[in-house]
């Protein structure tokens, strides 16, 4: 027996011992512990892209979106895979005449003809973009399409892990559009590669930046790298100063990149995650930024300057209701912090931009911003002593927007791309089909109801997006009926709303809703009106 209780001792020993430095390497992720993971995923490298996946597309048209200078005729395509799971679509890139390219989260890659949609033309897969290896791309931000010579040539920025995954670079590369709806298409080697960062204290992938713009007088590409949250307010860093303030990192700042031989030199520092660029007619380069807790920015670019994260911020460090304010740290070339043109407070999520210009003179001239947590787009009109925003509610986190012969394309989280286009013959709109500022039957709703914006009242839930709605559906809203909460995996279509406004007792006996005395006509007009609130 004892001939058997020594060695079992002995390899219960080394089990304990190695169990323990295991333990203790993976909470304190030391050198053995990233010895281990390195060679292990060395070992083990990402698998090929084995096909571009199958999509559906549902087309909607959504009639009218009101807004105050201009009514908008919308329409919708919704992108799903094969799984019926919709697929988030980050960019929109014109190609010629009607035609944009739109760039999906997994890399793959739609021609929408805008001008055909709905129809069977509207939209078809152009392939999918692979590293160079075959392999899935790890983290897509822009696609960039520029104009040379009569033809178009495609940058895509992204964020790419090593093959050890504990660093990561932020990257530009050339494409070439894929042969075939089912091709994959390699990515070009980088044109631009930042200097490395250091994945061993996580990081944010949302907060790369990422946006590009093109100079065609300089043929430069111009483009935003965020902090990756590694700025000390939302993870720790290396070094002594914060990357955003340090020029010995590339994040936190605004490149310009020569197309030709990708060499490039630093505009700015001291930003955040920067996720919108436009470059206006005159000149102005404007790129939109994400705060804290409050402190979303719109900041006219100028080259060496310094937009102060995180040493300064309009917003509040969350769960706080303050900032950590910090002097400036450099003199010279990018000394004293510029303050933003706007800020918003609350923040609305900021993201993408453009120059409204060949949209509308009531709008040509203006930004057009969209935003992921209000779900809205921001028209902001500037003048010399001020500016004013009007935010117009769509219901989508949307990503990016660009303008193309005449319509407005947004592409969306939801996997949605929204088009845009002016009412033509704006008397039609404040007619019986009304929109929300002309309808004179939603008159009566609105003392109780909120039609402007999704925000329900002590009263009455709101009505915006009811068509198609579950029945007792507004989460602001706590005071429904037992009726209509029993009737909550049902949606309102025209005929239940029909019948709940002619006779709100027999609809949902208990309902708080007041009987209206409307005539046939008037029911007809304010069933219109509501189709109308999206």
């Amino acid at each position: 027996m004892r001939r058997f209780l020594m060695p079992a001792l002995a390899l219960l020993a080394v089990l304990s011992l190695g169990f323990s430095v295991g333990l203790y390497s993976g909470f304190k992720k030391n050198i053995v512990f990233e010895s281990i993971v390195k060679s292990y995923r060395l070992m083990n490298p990402p698998e090929p892209v084995k096909g571009v996946q199958t999509v559906d597309l549902d087309m909607t048209d959504r009639t009218l979106l009101d807004s105050t200078l201009l009514p908008l005729h919308q329409r919708e395509v919704l992108v799903s895979d094969a799984k019926g799971k919709p697929l988030p679509l980050l960019a929109s890139a014109h190609e010629q005449g009607d035609a944009s390219i739109i760039l999906a989260e997994d890399g793959t890659l739609f021609r929408l003809k805008s001008h055909s949609c709905p129809g069977e033309n509207c939209l078809k897969q152009v392939g999918r973009l692979t590293r160079t290896d075959g392999s899935k791309l790890d983290s897509i931000y822009d696609l960039l399409s520029v104009e040379v010579d009569g033809g178009r040539e495609w940058y895509v920025s992204y964020g790419q892990m090593d093959a050890t995954r504990y660093n990561k670079q932020f990257m530009v590369s050339h494409i070439s559009l894929p042969a075939g709806e089912d091709a994959l298409q390699p990515i070009d080697p980088p044109l631009f590669a930042s200097r490395p960062l250091s994945l061993r204290s996580g990081h944010s992938a949302r907060s790369g930046g990422g946006a590009m713009v093109y100079d065609a007088k300089t043929d430069d590409i111009i483009v935003t790298i965020g902090d990756y949250s590694l700025n000390g307010v939302s993870n720790t860093f290396d070094g002594s100063a914060p990357p955003p303030q340090s020029l010995d990192s590339d994040l936190g700042k605004i490149f310009r990149i020569n197309r030709k031989t990708g060499e490039s030199h630093v505009i700015s520092i001291g930003h955040r995650n920067p996720q919108g660029l436009v470059l206006t007619p005159e000149g102005e380069l404007i790129s939109t930024e994400h705060g804290p807790k409050g402190g979303d920015e719109i900041n006219i670019i100028k080259d060496g300057g310094n937009y102060g994260w995180p040493y300064t911020s309009l917003g509040a460090v969350y769960s706080t209701y303050t900032f950590p304010e910090t002097p400036p740290s450099h003199e010279g070339r990018f000394g004293e912090f510029t303050p933003p043109i706007i800020a918003f407070l609350p923040s609305p999520g900021i993201s993408a931009l453009t120059y409204i210009a060949d949209f509308h003179p009531a709008w040509d001239g203006d930004l057009m911003v969209t935003t992921l947590k209000a779900r809205s787009l921001m028209r902001v009109r500037r003048w010399e002593t001020g500016n004013y925003v009007e935010q117009i509610y769509i219901g989508d986190r949307m990503r990016d927007v660009d303008i193309v012969e005449g319509e407005m394309i947004l592409t969306t989280d939801s996997g949605k791309i929204i088009l845009l286009t002016p009412v033509e013959n704006i008397e039609l709109a404040r007619t019986e089909t009304g929109l929300i500022a002309n309808a004179d039957v939603l008159t009566n709703c609105s003392s109780c109801h909120n039609i402007s914006n999704p925000n329900s009242t002590q009263d009455a839930p709101h009505l915006r997006n009811i068509l198609g709605r579950h029945i007792a559906s507004a989460g602001d809203f706590g005071h429904y009926s037992d009726a209509l909460k029993g009737m909550s995996d049902l949606s309102w279509d025209r005929e239940s709303l029909e019948r709940f406004i002619r006779s709100p007792q027999d609809f949902a006996p208990g309902t708080a809703m007041p009987p209206v005395d409307l005539d046939d006509g008037q029911i007809a007009e304010l069933l219109a009106s509501l189709e109308l609130l999206r």
